[in-house]
């Protein structure tokens, strides 16, 4: 029985971690370009992280057992961060690309004293 169990929650966590990178993120409806969106995930990620903190020292002090850990991690936690991450990722790679600013690094770029 307990196999099975097991079993199962992979299956489950497989099929949720599939599902989460199918899903977008929803957004406030105020949230609409860019940049707003990737501050959004970013206080996302900070979110989640902390969210994990909290459970994992529920975990430590016994509040909560291995199997809601578990199931936490693998259904709930990994899911949700891979999907920001991807978000993430995807932002920047639009933002690397995008020709809506010219700089020059001579110029607006300071430099900075190194301290040895």
């Amino acid at each position: 029985m307990k196999k099975i169990f097991v079993s199962l929650m992979i299956s489950i966590s497989v099929c949720s971690f599939v599902f989460a990178r199918d899903r977008e993120m929803k957004y406030p409806g105020d949230c609409t370009v860019e940049r707003d969106r990737m501050e959004y995930n970013y206080i996302a990620q900070e979110t989640l992280r902390r969210e994990h903190n909290t459970k994992g020292k529920d975990f430590r002090e016994g509040k909560i057992t291995k199997a809601e850990w578990d199931t936490y991690t693998l259904n709930e936690f990994r899911p949700r961060q891979v999907a920001i991450s991807e978000q993430i990722v995807n932002q920047k790679t639009r933002m690397k690309a995008s020709t809506r600013w010219i700089v020059d690094t001579d110029t607006d770029i300071p430099v900075r004293e190194v301290i040895k």
